[in-house]
């Protein structure tokens, strides 16, 4: 009879870690995506292109005598460092805790501040290399020119995005659920259900509905600042949405204002009574 391979000693330990990478990978993945959610890179590149055009037409700063491809190729170089530059600074000065009570008008400038230097330093490597004879009458003035660029690009972006960007941008009551931050941009934050999927759960809103990736009752747990009632061992729903109990085929559900129908278990009748009934 043909010996058996005994396990390798690590199988488990490999299968871990491939599990463990399987799920960075994921959140990283899922964490890209939120971020091409948040920037709306389709709108991004619509206005880059659009503010391109502008200044190519206009040649501002004394850039209308270069020919036309050259002035093209600089303005397409000098507003891509700063586009970059300025959403690095609004993404970093936005998210960040410490700056929660700051206000919006507060954060944009920091985040124009902290652009204009890495914007500047690119800015003038350009102009050597595509403006190499041009004279500069005062580094005061470019550094000028410099803030008033970004400050064009900072305050539309700004205006766009700060009602997208995660904790700090959107948090508009101390005590917003932090369960927000796991949902899609798309998803907006009204919740309505979540309904338990294996290892996801499924978030309804008011507008659409997602799989997340976290255990059920710590969702529930991330949203007790919002007033709701788990209904059954895999559904909860918001105050909001409720819109009745009924009976459907001598089963009793909850009724909710998208029209859906959750069963609501023997386990949870009881308080669930109770609770719209005060």
């Amino acid at each position: 009879m043909e010996a058996t391979k005994p396990p390798h000693p690590h199988s488990g330990q490999n299968r871990c870690v491939k599990c463990s990478y399987s799920f960075v990978k994921y959140l990283l993945l899922h964490q890209t995506a939120r971020e091409f959610q948040i920037w709306n890179w389709r709108e991004q590149t619509v206005a880059f292109i659009f503010t391109i055009i502008v200044f190519v037409v206009l040649g501002p700063f004394e850039t209308y005598s270069l020919p036309i491809l050259q002035r093209l190729a600089f303005w397409f170089l000098c507003l891509l460092a700063g586009w970059t530059f300025v959403i690095a600074a609004l993404t970093l000065v936005l998210r960040h805790p410490k700056l929660d009570d700051w206000s919006g008008l507060s954060r944009m400038v920091l985040a124009i501040c902290i652009a204009i230097a890495p914007t500047a330093f690119a800015v003038w490597n350009i102009e050597e290399l595509l403006r190499p004879l041009r004279q500069h009458h005062s580094l005061l003035r470019f550094f000028i020119n410099i803030a008033f660029v970004c400050s064009l690009i900072g305050g539309a972006l700004f205006l766009r995005v700060r009602s997208r960007l995660g904790t700090s941008a959107n948090r508009e009551l101390d005590n917003a659920p932090s369960f927000l931050d796991r949902l899609p941009v798309k998803l907006g934050t009204k919740v309505i259900s979540l309904t338990m999927q294996d290892h996801y759960v499924e978030v309804t809103t008011a507008s659409g509905s997602d799989l997340v990736l976290v255990r059920f009752c710590d969702a529930i747990d991330e949203l007790r600042s919002v007033r709701g009632v788990q209904i059954h061992r895999s559904h909860w729903i918001a105050a909001d949405a409720f819109k009745r109990l009924k009976r459907d085929n001598g089963k009793l559900v909850v009724e909710l204002t998208d029209g859906r129908l959750l069963p609501v278990s023997r386990t949870y009748a009881p308080s669930v009574r109770t609770f719209f009934q005060t």
